[in-house]
């Protein structure tokens, strides 16, 4: 026959417990700071697969025989609509397009700093548009231009694609 002990208690302790909630916590915050980073790298990775298929279809685009470029539609991209920033509304793509004949080479990158990303004001170029439907203008005879993403993996980075002169 067992005997047992009035006073014995069954359970966990308060340092156990209060050790295992710690443990948790600090694994929690690893998960959630590693899980930010790898989201901030998709976006990015987004952004330079977006600006390829922004530069392609503005380059298809370019019209025949000519040195003038045509303005987007969303039939351009196989998604069906035209690409936009997959953070916010106030970050977007940025289109600035020279007009100059012959063609001139495309602005310089610019820096993050240098844009106001909400409305795409900054580098001086003849044309400046956020990318979207009729980019550029049809009326704007664009001959060369830059298309640039805000990157948010990379301080004070910027990615830009150029108009093949």
């Amino acid at each position: 026959m067992k005997k047992y002990l009035p006073n014995s208690a069954k359970g966990f302790t308060l340092v156990e417990i209060l050790v295992a909630i710690t443990i948790i916590a600090v694994l929690a915050a690893v998960g959630i700071v590693v899980f930010g980073g790898v989201q901030t790298k998709a976006r990015d990775a987004r952004r330079s697969q977006d600006l390829d298929a922004i530069a392609n279809a503005i380059e298809g685009k370019k019209q025949a025989g000519g040195i003038f470029y045509s303005g987007l539609t969303s039939a351009d991209f196989s998604s069906g609509s035209i690409p936009t920033d997959p953070k916010s509304s106030t970050q977007n793509y940025c289109f600035w397009g020279k007009t100059s004949v012959p063609p001139v080479a495309p602005i310089t990158k610019p820096t993050a700093d240098s844009v106001t990303w909400s409305n795409c004001s900054g580098p001086s170029a003849d044309y400046t548009a956020v990318v979207g439907a009729n980019i550029p203008a049809d009326a704007t005879k664009v001959t060369s231009w830059t298309i640039c993403a805000k990157q948010e993996g990379v301080t004070g980075g910027v990615e830009c694609r150029y108009s093949k002169l």
